[in-house]
């Protein structure tokens, strides 16, 4: 089983994806695996640098660092990141587990814009206030007021994601109590009997 996990920008979908790992489920980071499809994979490579090309100007030496633009592309979220997200999820269904019985959580921020709930079972958005996602882009991106609402602007509206994902965990509290959110809907919601753990 697929489990999508999206949100807004810093509303705590990291954080989500490596408690679940903590708990003994399987993840993936969809940007974490980007970067090594396109590590390896010089077609991808070509077809993505031409995209980031048109969407970032080049160092200040005039030599453009590849791996640089695309760090800082998957940083910044948006149309390119969703533009990659079509190109490299072909390539990342052949690693992800065919097993059902397998529980699966996906990371991908643009799950909905890119219309890429085909491809799971069930739909989890982590939900912040605006406030709570200024607060997190400052203190962990150090990115200013500016930046965040750029990115917000480029996404789906954060009520619409909630309203067409399977369950909402909010995070505009403590660490702590947004572990024991995620722990809860662990217990309490049971999918198809794969769900439910004893922990």
């Amino acid at each position: 089983m697929r489990i999508g996990l999206t949100g807004g920008v810093c509303t705590g979908k990291s954080t989500a994806l490596r408690v679940f790992k903590e708990l003994g489920f399987d993840t993936i980071d969809l940007d974490s695996h980007i970067r090594e499809a396109l590590q390896g994979n010089d077609n991808l490579k070509i077809g993505a640098a031409d995209r980031i090309q048109k969407s970032f100007d080049a160092h200040a030496d005039g030599k453009p660092d590849f791996m640089d633009r695309v760090t800082r592309m998957i940083s910044a979220g948006g149309e390119t990141m969703g533009e990659l997200e079509d190109l490299i999820l072909p390539e990342l269904e052949s690693m992800w587990p065919r097993d059902a019985r397998i529980v699966t959580f996906v990371e991908i921020p643009m799950l909905f814009e890119k219309n890429l709930e085909r491809h799971f079972d069930f739909v989890i958005c982590v939900y912040s206030n605006y406030a709570m996602q200024l607060a997190r882009a400052a203190m962990l991106r150090n990115w200013p007021k500016s930046r965040v609402d750029a990115c917000i602007n480029l996404q789906m509206p954060l009520s619409e994601k909630m309203e067409y994902s399977n369950y909402v965990i909010g995070n505009n509290g403590t660490p702590l109590q947004f572990y024991r959110q995620i722990r809860y809907f662990i217990q309490s919601v049971d999918i198809l009997g794969k769900l439910r753990r004893i922990l």
